[in-house]
């Protein structure tokens, strides 16, 4: 065994490379220059822990014989942002590591284990009162928004304008007003509803004026109609002809006076609100009386000329019962030419779509038989609960549809064939009798 000296030693690290910190260590010659017989008398020295004095060797990582862990974690720091990289769990900021082999593989893996979580510090009652107002805010906008859309397509006022889809329209080419032409099904013509001057024309007027401003005012023309007036009634049933009359010129006044009267007859099954009137479908006509007339006759409504196409029902390939359809009337060639020059004359009626399938489940034999009508029931009572009668009372009575053998069939086929209804509705009125006429 090679034994150093102190003069050895002192001598090779003399040797040293100062600038470079590194030790330069010479070997010595093989062979042990003790002799045996000295070895007892080999004088004690003191042996200086040359490797351990800070100017003989360099601090880092990289030297296994050191370790601080303020370096360490300015070193790792260094690393993280030569790296653009940054962790919550930088070695020396951990609770301690792990060395854990993985399964299977001759590979160890080390583990920082994370510093146990802090508990965060609740917010300040500030902040989550302000939270809690914004979020208020937020929903109410919302709520306002959607009940002001809501509110503007029923044609309401907003912020003291009225809005309504056909505002921003040419007004210049519109009308103010429409004659109108219907037929009410549940209602008997009489001769004094000629007559102006009659207690039946003053009381069907006042109830049709009631039940055309109801369907109005509850529609988007709200802010367009004024009234309806100049009521006439001819026999056929009741064949009503009248003029509705708008606040200001509406372009295409009688597609739209007329679009909103059958949408809410398709809402009340043909029935006009609130209830009272029965009206054919089949027999609604709208004609838009130009603004430089001051004919409103109602002989309008039966000028001579060509009908166009109707609109279609179809959409996505199949038909739409919701649409409506719309066909115009002109007297020439072309379609600036109307008839009389002074009006347009519309018709507007509700898609009929196939029959639904409950009716297509009958026997082939049971359609092609013609389906009839039963005798009418009796007017229901007048009488209201004093036993006297009751002029605001509605008076109904209905009938069946029959086929082959008395057999009971839906309405809808007898419908569908006569156009007539099986029901009929009628304001009571006092002076007569309630009995089926």
């Amino acid at each position: 065994m090679k034994s150093i000296t102190i003069d050895s030693v002192d001598k090779k690290l003399s040797m040293m490379n100062k600038d470079n910190q590194k030790i330069f260590i010479v070997p010595a010659n093989f062979g042990d220059p003790v002799k045996e017989s000295d070895k007892s008398t080999f004088p004690s020295m003191d042996i200086k822990p040359t490797l351990f004095i800070p100017e003989f060797y360099e601090k880092g990582l990289d030297n296994p014989a050191y370790y601080d862990p303020a370096d360490v974690r300015r070193t790792a720091r260094m690393d993280a942002k030569k790296q653009k990289f940054t962790s919550k769990s930088i070695p020396g900021e951990s609770d301690g590591a792990k060395l854990t082999k993985i399964p299977g593989l001759n590979i160890w893996r080390l583990d920082f284990r994370k510093p146990a979580s802090k508990s965060q510090p609740s917010s300040a009652p500030w902040f989550r009162l302000t939270t809690t107002i914004a979020m208020l805010a937020i929903m109410a906008l919302i709520i306002s928004g959607v009940a002001v859309i809501a509110h503007a397509i029923k044609g309401g006022v907003i912020f003291g304008m009225p809005w309504f889809p056909f505002e921003g329209e040419n007004e210049a080419l519109g009308v103010d007003r429409v004659a109108a032409h219907f037929r009410i099904m549940n209602r008997e013509f009489v001769s004094e509803l000629r007559d102006h001057s009659s207690k039946e024309h003053a009381q069907l007027v006042a109830e049709l004026k009631h039940s055309l401003d109801v369907l109005f005012m509850d529609s988007p023309l709200i802010n367009f109609y004024n009234a309806s007036d100049n009521f006439e009634f001819t026999n056929g049933s009741v064949v009503v002809r009248c003029i509705v009359f708008l606040n200001h010129p509406l372009s295409d006044g009688a597609q739209k006076v007329g679009y909103a009267f059958v949408r809410a007859l398709e809402e009340g099954k043909g029935i006009l609100p609130p209830g009272m009137f029965y009206i054919d479908v089949h027999t609604v006509r709208f004609a838009a009386v130009k603004m430089d007339s001051e004919d409103i006759s109602h002989n309008i409504l039966h000028e001579t000329g060509q009908w166009t196409e109707w609109s279609s029902c179809m959409k996505n390939g199949s038909c739409d019962s919701s649409r409506i359809r719309v066909r115009r009337k002109y007297c020439g060639t072309s379609v600036e030419d109307l008839c009389a020059s002074h009006t347009e004359i519309v018709e507007t009626r509700p898609c009929l779509c196939p029959l639904p399938d409950f009716i297509a489940t009958l026997t082939t034999s049971s359609l092609l038989l013609p389906g009839y009508w039963s005798e009418w029931s009796a007017w229901s009572s007048c009488l209201s609960f004093n036993h006297l009668c009751d002029p605001s009372q509605i008076q109904r009575r209905t009938r069946n549809c029959f086929g082959f053998k008395s057999k009971t069939l839906p309405t809808t086929v007898c419908h569908r064939k006569s156009g007539e209804s099986a029901i009929q509705i009628r304001h009571c009125i006092c002076e007569q009798s309630h009995d089926d006429e």
